[in-house]
Parts: structure tokens; C-alpha cells; sequence
């Protein structure tokens, strides 16, 4: 679920970060299809038309837009066998002259492994006004929050004189190691097993996006063949996403162990000693503008040609 996808490639040749609306973003997992109208994919040197791109190409991804003359409205529910469910509405208002477009998304994803998952909220506004035959102007505001909950293994702490059906000691081992061992499920009182052992620190080990865009963009045909695009977009970033200091479980009886129930009793249940860190905290964003000028011109016999110039400054 973290996967960064810079590791992109096409022909062998690295992809960097990819882009929204040209503009370059570098956490696509805030990427949902909620608010996406397409994704393009170009290829080698075509990556120029977007700036400083990679050898392999570049991925970008365009925000859906608002349309005049069309009034259109969808409401839609996925729900599956893990308890997962996902709303979306996507309506659209326009007349000849000015059109709104809203987008919500709310939804969790869950697996058949405890706790992990994620939850996703997100609005998404987009206006178009076209107040002169030739001139567009298009604007969109995006908060979306994803809160998400992390597969991590741990090292288990247990009584020194227990040994596993292999005849290693329980004590000090990883437990993605322990469940491929018959009959450590049973050992650890089912605590561990295929499905449970990357939860056994709970739901603090997650990450908690925030994350918003402001853009407006103005479009012009200059001529038949000629046509201006200018653009400002501010992106924000913020993750307030939590990290266990320690990833090691004491299991009851085990040194160190610092569990105390009701009673009083030291160390008789199982016990994640630890301090809650602000581990993935993160803060970034980007704005700038750019400029785009496009030309074509059909030569007949000789084919149609292109041309395509841009400038773009962005902090």
C-alpha cells in the first residue's frame, strides 16, 4: 500500500513522480479515481512536453472538469465480502455559459488481516465559465484525508525455556517467522497465525493524509490553428501519521514484560510496551504557474504538424 510509485518503468527506463494537471506531485497513493478523469501515459522523450521528465516517460493524471451544456448526476456503492464499502456522487450542472461539477467520495477498505486498511474522504469542485466564444476559464478546489493502517511484523519476547515444533526458542523471533513453524499458532495461544501476525501492533502503525489542491486555469484559441493555455495550482501535503517506538511483543511471562492487569499481576497477559511517535510526519506542498502555446497546421500531402512551447516556474 506504500508502494512509491516512482518505480515505474517503460522499456526498461525509469518514470519519475507523475503529474496532475502537468504539474508534478509526489504522493500518488492521495491519488483516487473519485475525482479523476483520465490518466495519461506518454512514452520516451514526450515526457519533455512536462517538464524536467525521466528517459521512460511520464504518467499524468487530469482532474475531472466541469461541462457546459450538460446536467448529469451519479450516485454509486461498492460493498465486498470483507466488510470493505465505497460511496461516490458525481453531478454535473451547466448551461451555455457557466457549469459546476461536485464529486464526494466516503469508503473503507478492509482485509480478511485484523485492522489493516484504510479510510478515504474527499470533495472535489470544479467550475468552467466561458464568458467569450474562444476564452475558457476552468477552476477546481480538491480536500481529500486518507487515513491508513499498516502491515508491520514484529519480535516476539517470550519464556527463554520455550522451543518451537523445529526446536528453536520462541524467544527473540520475528513473527512472519513464526507462523511458517507447525504448530506456533497453538504455542502463542492463537495470538499469531497467517492472517494475524502483521497486526500486533494495532491500528499505530498508520499514516494520516490531509491533502489539498487549489487550481484555475484560463484557455484561449488565438486563432483556428493557435491556442494559449496559462495555469496557477497550489498543492498541500500533510501527514500526522503515528509509529510505534518499539515493534517488539512480550509474551505473558516473558522478561521484560510490563503489562498489570486489574489485580495488580505483572506480565500476565500479552504486552506491547511502547511510546506513540509522530514517526511519518510529514509537511510539503507546491505552487507555481505555467504556460503553454500550442500550434498545428495541416500541410496536406506533407501530414499535420505540431508544435508545442511551455514555460513553468514552480516552488
Amino acid at each position: 500500500d506504500r508502494q512509491d510509485f516512482k518505480a515505474l518503468t517503460n522499456r526498461g527506463l525509469a518514470i519519475s513522480n507523475p503529474r496532475r494537471e502537468g504539474f508534478l506531485r509526489s504522493e500518488m497513493s492521495l491519488v483516487d479515481s473519485f475525482d479523476a478523469e483520465r490518466v495519461e501515459a506518454l512514452q520516451g522523450s514526450n515526457s519533455l512536453l512536462f517538464g524536467s521528465g525521466d528517459a521512460g516517460g511520464v504518467v499524468n493524471v487530469s482532474a475531472k472538469r466541469a461541462y457546459l451544456n450538460r446536467t448529469s448526476a451519479k450516485v454509486g456503492a461498492v460493498f465486498d465480502s470483507e466488510g470493505s464499502e465505497r460511496y461516490t456522487v458525481d453531478g454535473n450542472l451547466g448551461n451555455r455559459m457557466l457549469a459546476f461539477r461536485l464529486n464526494a467520495v466516503k469508503g473503507e477498505t478492509k482485509s480478511f488481516r485484523p485492522l489493516l486498511g484504510n479510510k478515504t474522504e474527499g470533495l472535489h469542485l470544479a467550475t468552467t465559465f466561458q464568458p467569450l466564444r474562444r476564452i475558457t476559464l476552468r477552476a477546481e478546489f480538491r480536500h481529500f484525508v486518507r487515513n491508513a493502517t499498516f502491515a508491520q511484523p514484529v519480535t516476539v519476547r517470550a519464556d527463554p525455556s520455550i522451543r518451537m515444533s523445529n526446536g528453536e526458542l520462541l524467544d527473540n523471533q520475528n513473527s512472519r517467522y513464526l507462523v511458517s513453524i507447525p504448530g506456533t499458532s497453538e504455542l502463542t495461544g492463537g495470538v499469531f497465525s497467517l492472517v494475524t501476525n502483521d497486526s500486533a501492533v494495532g491500528v499505530y502503525r498508520r499514516d494520516n493524509y490531509t491533502h489539498e489542491v487549489r487550481a484555475i486555469t484560463m484557455e484561449t484559441a488565438l486563432t483556428e490553428k493557435l491556442a494559449l493555455q496559462l495555469s496557477y495550482s497550489h498543492d498541500t501535503r500533510q501527514n500526522d501519521g503515528l509509529s510505534p517506538s518499539s515493534t517488539t511483543v512480550y509474551a505473558p511471562g516473558a522478561p521484560g514484560n510490563l503489562y498489570r492487569d486489574e489485580a495488580g499481576n505483572l506480565g500476565r497477559e500479552w504486552a506491547l510496551n511502547t511510546v506513540m511517535e509522530n514517526g511519518f510526519g510529514l509537511r510539503s506542498g507546491a505552487r507555481g504557474y505555467r504556460a503553454t502555446l500550442a500550434y498545428q497546421k495541416d500541410l496536406g500531402r506533407w501530414g499535420r504538424h505540431a508544435m508545442n512551447a511551455f514555460v513553468q516556474d514552480v516552488w
